[in-house]
């Protein structure tokens, strides 16, 4: 809604390409998008082994604990919904 909180999902680079710095310049696109500047936060989940990575291009590793802004903070919550549940 490019008014508090932005989520990145799903960043991918064949594994042929690796190393090619193409992840580095996807994640710096976004990072620096002209409508984002805007934006509070931009939140990503990753595997562990890809958080240094990630601290390369800004991000950093947060607890469950986020400031708000409103000034305060608040918990959140992973969630999910399985899609093929029948009720």
């Amino acid at each position: 809604d490019f008014t508090y909180y932005a989520n990145v999902f799903d960043v991918v680079v064949a594994a042929d390409r690796r190393g090619d710095g193409l992840g580095r310049e996807l994640m710096e696109a976004i990072r620096d998008h002209p409508e984002l500047q805007s934006v509070v936060g931009l939140s990503l989940l990753c595997r562990e082994g890809l958080v240094p990575f990630y601290e390369s291009v800004g991000f950093e590793v947060f607890g469950p604990e986020f400031e708000v802004p409103e000034g305060g903070t608040e918990e959140l919550v992973r969630m999910t919904c399985r899609l093929d549940d029948e009720e």
